[in-house]
Formats: C-alpha cells, structure tokens, sequence
C-alpha cells in the first residue's frame, strides 16, 4: 500500500475574466487511457483553486518508473478532458468563433517562463468538440523538464472576450428629450445614437461604444444614459437611468462591418 506521494507536475489555468485571476468552475476527468494508468499505478489527482497537481508514488524513481510504464503498456502520456461548469464561459472567454474541431493543449507545445511552462492553444478538427479543451502531458516532456526539478508546472491562460456593447433604448413613456446620450468611465465612448427598428417592431435610439469593452466578472464600468432638454434655451442635463445593465455574455450577436466580424453585446433598456 502506497502511503507517500510527490507531486509530478502540476496545472494552473488562468483567466483575465475571474476577478482572482483563476479559472473557476472547471472540471476536469481522464481519457480511458489515462484512467487505466491511475488504477493501475496508483498516479492520485488532487484538485485546487488554481488547477490540479498530478501526484505519483514516492517510493518510485520517476524515470525508470515512466518507462516501466510505457513498456507494460504501451502507453506514453497522460490525457485529461475539461468542461466548464458555467456554458456562458465559451462566449465570455476569447476563443475563436468559428474555429472547427477541439481545443488542445499539449506539453511539447510550450513557451518556458521561469516557473511555468505556458502551453500553446491549439484546434484540432480531428478532434471532437464535445470537452471545453483536452491536455496532453507526454512522459518524455515531463522526463525532459525535471532538470528544474519536480514538480514540472504548466500553466493555460486563457483571456475575456471583448465586445461591442449596444444599448437598445425605448422610450415606452414617450417622455421628451431634445437628445439622448450615454455617459460614464472616462476612457470609454459611446456614438450619438442611431434610431433603429427591433425585430419586434418597437424604434429605439441604439448606441455603440466606440471601442470593445472586456467581459469582466465583477463589473468594471458604470454607464448612464442622461436626457438633455431644453426650456427657454437653456439646456439641462437629466439622468434618467442610473447604471445601466451589464450585458449577459450569452446574448452575442455577430455582425459584419467592412468585411470584419464584429462582436456585438446588445442590451434593452425601456424607459
């Protein structure tokens, strides 16, 4: 019975959306393969709140111990299949849109840092894309980076989607403004506003911020819309809506503008 473990490598997967910097709600399962090698090996996987670390029984040394492995079995990596728990990450993380096949991460596929190994996001069309991303950690590659020492650390970034975001005004109330406008952060702009007919068939007054704004996980902007109107030539300025919605990840639109897609969040906002 094994009773003492060494951490072989370990896997941290970041993302510039979570307010700590973390990936949270990911889960993570082995291929058949690498369920094999784990019941028969006595390999112990132990989940954190950055990742997991992959443990393997101390009283083994490790290269003749892999090799044993690869010898009665044929088998030279380990392979571990992801999902998101949360389905909105695959439109709040920037990942291409229109990418065909799985999203992999390989250990031979890698940029050194001084602690980390940052593996490289690859599609593969052979793969299916049924697991948020699959990750391939082959012997060899382990064997080659412990002259760093044990544990080898890999880490995955991934990075929030930016959008266009696009507040729908309707002014169910008819009240009347001489114009309306959308303010807030000082380093992001909105247009003047365009009336536009919804597919509903209700006018709204549409405004588009001028740059793409990141998804965050804790708001990062506030915007109001404001009413100017005019009495006796003197203009007065009104916030009619006070923090305007955040928009849900789930609602993207794609346009095309200029030959470009576009990534558009529209919101709906009745006043």
């Amino acid at each position: 019975m094994t009773s003492s473990y060494s951490i072989l490598f370990d896997l941290e997967v970041r993302h510039t959306y979570f307010e700590t910097g973390f990936c949270q709600g990911l889960v993570y399962s082995f291929s058949n393969d690498t369920k094999q090698l784990i019941d028969r090996f006595n390999f112990k996987l132990f989940i954190t709140d950055k990742g997991f670390q992959f443990y393997f029984p101390q009283e083994n040394a490790i290269e003749a111990f892999l090799n044993h492995i690869t010898a009665a079995t044929g088998i030279s990596h380990f392979e571990f299949n992801t999902n998101a728990v949360d389905q909105a990450f695959y439109q709040y993380t920037n990942l291409p849109i229109d990418a065909n096949g799985g999203l992999l991460f390989d250990s031979s596929q890698g940029d050194s840092e001084p602690s980390f190994i940052v593996l490289k996001q690859q599609f593969q069309q052979e793969l299916i894309a049924n697991d948020l991303f699959k990750l391939r950690i082959s012997f060899a590659d382990v064997l080659k980076s412990k002259g760093n020492g044990f544990p080898v650390h890999y880490k995955i970034n991934f990075f929030s989607r930016a959008t266009k975001w696009q507040y729908n005004i309707i002014n169910s109330s008819q009240q009347n403004f001489n114009q309306l406008s959308i303010k807030g952060a000082a380093d992001i702009e909105f247009d003047s506003g365009k009336e536009v007919v919804l597919q509903n068939g209700q006018v709204a007054t549409c405004f588009s911020s001028i740059q793409d704004i990141l998804f965050s996980q804790v708001p990062k902007y506030s915007f109001d819309l404001i009413g100017t109107t005019e009495t006796l030539g003197v203009q007065k300025e009104t916030t009619i809506f006070k923090g305007l919605p955040m928009p849900n990840p789930k609602q993207l639109q794609v346009s095309t503008e200029h030959t470009q897609k576009v990534l558009i969040s529209p919101m709906y906002v009745y006043i």
